[in-house]
């Protein structure tokens, strides 16, 4: 599948996947005759994981560590392990905190709506 296919299924766009190359985060499967990039089922699954984990705020830096991690094969599950693990720390504290956030916001709307009763 060539690029721009891979980028609708993906949602990523064509810049993001050529960015991510540039960074160590993908590479494509192969390339045709004309030199397009083609990418794989397996590729593709990789991307859309990338997707996901950007959104959790992972750094590429990281995603590129995890996917040089990933071409090494088994014998790099522990640290695999580890990286995912300490992203998923990061995303529980983002977590936990906008919780406060939020209670912070239905506090002030509750002062509101009680406001509105004296008021109005």
């Amino acid at each position: 599948m060539q690029i721009g296919e891979v980028a609708a299924m993906t949602g990523l766009s064509v810049r993001t996947i050529r960015f991510y190359e540039r960074k160590g985060v993908v590479k494509p499967s192969a390339r045709d005759a004309n030199q397009h990039r083609l990418y794989d089922d397996e590729t593709i699954h990789w991307l859309s994981l990338v997707g996901y984990l950007r959104q959790t705020g992972m750094s590429v830096k990281a995603l590129a560590d995890y996917y040089e991690l990933i071409q090494q094969g088994p014998a790099t599950l522990n640290a695999r392990i580890d990286l995912l693990q300490a992203q998923r720390e990061r995303v529980v504290e983002r977590m936990a905190a906008q919780k406060e956030q939020l209670w912070q916001i239905d506090h002030k709307l509750a002062h509101y709506q009680d406001d509105l009763t004296k008021y109005v």
